[in-house]
């Protein structure tokens, strides 16, 4: 349980369809000492799943949200997370949706233009700081009641995907420098989910295994071991700097029956080691000419070629498990990462970190599970998407179809959390905004379950 005295940190959970505008709010707004931004949503739907999951003190909502206004999110959340204050931003402040909004229970509203980070986290912490004595006055009479624990609160995990915008080039980076935590699963069932999207048709999807030494792309891609000998990143040494499309593809695995388009990771990793901080740059500059999605599985660790995918991405996900060890060794990247004003000497890599999400994997696989607030404070980044522990996984992996889970089982819970993740970052799954707007039942619900480069200069390397 965290302390929620005055005066201790004010988790914010961000709602806007504008991810980039999202991150920018978020390093800004974390300048001011008690404000921690934990979460992201671009629909009020997940809005609410997020505030209430992660115990949020405060949401900041842009007013118009794709799904429902910030009025309406203010009343969800009485239910869903009782004590979590909504704040509204929106660019056509009226005095009457001023009244509107805070007849219905919002805290205030600013205007989005001109955004003030500094003066907007002091007025949140403030505001916040304010209801908590008035709580724990209520909490000395009548008990505490705790966040996210609502009528319509956690219990039950809703997952909604809605168009947010429009397509533009993504290079999606899954890092974690902790193995076995999901991250290929994670990578291949994204690439494969934004391939088969419904409104792209014949979209290019590039997954690349930047997992030099041990990649396992190529079993969980199903890939045969032949098909990949003069096809990996390593025989890209040889290949000349102008490509036409076809060629390129020449140069690729294509995985059935969903035709991404593979680059794997050598077989014999003597010559994966060999992948260099150059020929990772090459690979990627190249593919962003013919493909409008790269998706990439970061090894462990931080190898050179990771160094290089963190550069190009638009997107750094970073893959956690809800225990104590991923937690660890993301914080400890989160932690080298951030300024550090005793070190005025070390270089700048905050425009690494406002790429970086974490991305919850396997959630509901245990009673003992961190919380995804836990989570969210331990790594010191905010949370974009919860992947629940399915089966669905584990029948794909062991199936002898060559289908990943989103394939094999789409409509299971883990399968509709990777195409809400894929609508979040490039609007590849509208249709389902669709279909509840027509009344339709397109949520899933399922219950806990109990089962040289860039780093080389401050490590001396090479």
């Amino acid at each position: 349980m965290f302390d929620r005295s005055p005066g201790s940190p004010v988790n914010i959970v961000l709602a806007d369809h504008d991810r980039d505008w999202m991150m920018t709010a978020a390093a800004e707004l974390a300048q001011h000492p008690q404000v921690k931004v934990v979460g992201f949503a671009q629909t009020g739907q997940a809005c609410i799943d997020r505030a209430a999951s992660l115990a949020a003190d405060a949401v900041l909502a842009e007013y118009a949200l794709p799904d429902m206004t910030a009025s309406e999110l203010a009343t969800a959340l009485s239910e869903a997370s009782p004590g979590t204050a909504v704040f509204a931003i929106s660019s056509a402040i009226t005095g009457q949706l001023v009244m509107t909004a805070k007849t219905k229970g919002v805290a205030d509203i600013f205007p989005k233009e001109g955004f003030v980070a500094r003066e907007i986290a002091e007025k949140i912490a403030r505001y916040v700081d304010d209801l908590r004595k008035e709580w724990s006055q209520v909490a000395e009479k009548y008990g505490i009641v705790e966040k996210g624990v609502g009528p319509k609160g956690v219990g039950v995990r809703t997952i909604r995907e809605v168009v947010t915008r429009s397509m533009t080039q993504s290079i999606i980076l899954c890092h974690c420098p902790k193995g076995g935590v999901g991250k290929t699963t994670v990578a291949v069932n994204l690439a494969t989910a934004i391939k088969n999207s419904p409104v792209y048709s014949g979209l290019r999807v590039a997954l690349l295994d930047f997992d030099a030494d041990y990649g396992n792309a190529l079993s969980v891609c199903n890939l045969g071991f032949n098909a990949t000998l003069s096809r990996n990143l390593y025989t890209w040494n040889h290949v000349p700097d102008e490509l036409t499309p076809s060629e390129v593809d020449e140069l690729m695995v294509p995985m059935e029956p969903s035709g991404v388009m593979v680059l794997p990771s050598p077989f014999n990793p003597a010559y994966g080691r060999k992948v260099s901080k150059e020929l990772a740059d090459k690979i990627i500059s190249t593919l962003k000419k013919y493909y409008s999605v790269i998706v990439i599985d970061g090894g462990p660790k931080i190898p050179e070629c990771v160094e290089v995918a963190m550069n190009h991405a638009t997107h750094i996900l970073c893959i956690a498990e809800p225990e104590r060890q991923s937690v660890e060794n993301l914080a400890r990247t989160a932690h080298f990462l951030s300024p550090d004003p005793d070190a005025p000497e070390k270089p700048d890599f905050t425009y690494l970190l406002r790429k970086m999400v974490i991305v919850l994997n396997k959630v509901g696989q245990s009673r003992y599970d961190l919380k995804p607030a836990e989570v969210a404070r331990g790594i010191g980044l905010p949370v974009m998407a919860e992947l629940p522990f399915d089966d669905a996984v584990k029948a794909a992996l062991h199936s002898d179809r060559g289908l990943q889970a989103v394939e094999l089982m789409p409509e299971a819970p883990f399968s509709l959390a990777i195409k809400s993740l894929a609508n979040d970052i490039c609007s590849a799954y509208p249709e389902m905004a669709t279909a509840r707007a027509a009344g339709q039942n397109v949520s899933a619900h399922h219950s806990v379950r109990n089962k040289g480069g860039l780093f080389s200069r401050i490590f001396g390397r090479g």
